[in-house]
């Protein structure tokens, strides 16, 4: 059929759904964006105090085996204000993994917050 193009199935497998976890005063709302790169959206909402958390220190990918990737970079809006934007990316793991586990420390007055897909 001209115009229709089919997906491959892994693309279609990869589409994961956003998490938000509200606890405390910030509001963090992940959104996996490229599972095969591993790029996160991340959104934070305060209506008290400033957003100056480094995510890049405070967040780590961990894989179904157990192992941690801390973050590369974070691409969005810098520390400071009521609303963050941006994206988190970590280097790919080296064996293929059933889950993925953000955890990301000390946002808020919450000392951990855990985001976790299964990505079979």
């Amino acid at each position: 059929m001209a115009g229709v193009t089919n997906k491959p199935r892994e693309i279609q497998k990869t589409a994961l759904p956003s998490q938000t976890n509200s606890e405390g005063s910030v509001t963090i709302t992940v959104t996996p964006k490229n599972i095969s790169q591993l790029t996160f959206e991340i959104v934070l909402d305060t209506h008290s105090g400033s957003l100056d958390e480094d995510l890049t220190q405070n967040a780590v990918l961990i894989d179904s085996w157990g192992n941690i990737q801390k973050p590369i970079s974070w691409t969005g809006d810098p520390p400071g204000g009521h609303h963050r934007k941006g994206e988190l990316l970590f280097q790919p793991f080296s064996q293929k993994t059933k889950s993925l586990t953000l955890k990301i420390s000390n946002t808020g007055e919450i000392p951990e917050r855990k985001f976790i897909w299964n990505v079979r």
